[in-house]
């Protein structure tokens, strides 16, 4: 599920996809947020542009404290992890857990 923005944010986010490669759809989709968290900060990939098509200011992430975290604290898999477990109190490790375990077994035993 891709996030919305207004028009003037949708502007700076297909100037974002531009620069880095990606369809400019203007839909903060799943390759948009990886390539952001991959990349470090919008205003480091499009620092060569003009002016009108320069990366959004992230300074509105601070209005979003949820999202703020996760792109701060989610780097890596265990950083994932522990955000959702602090946030949601979701055990991901559990959850991957049951669901292998429920892949593994026949399913006459489920029944």
């Amino acid at each position: 599920m891709a996030t919305r923005f207004d028009a003037v944010m949708e502007s700076r986010l297909i100037a974002y996809q531009q620069a880095t490669g990606l369809n400019p759809d203007g839909k903060a989709g799943q390759k948009t947020w990886m390539t952001f968290l991959d990349t470090g900060t919008a205003a480091q990939v499009v620092t060569e542009q003009p002016e009108a098509v320069r990366a959004p200011d992230l300074s509105c992430l601070k209005q979003v404290p949820l999202l703020l975290d996760l792109i701060e604290n989610g780097q890596d898999e265990s950083g994932v992890k522990d955000f959702y477990r602090r946030v949601a109190g979701v055990d991901l490790d559990a959850i991957l857990e049951f669901v292998e375990d429920m892949l593994a077994t026949p399913k006459e035993a489920t029944e």
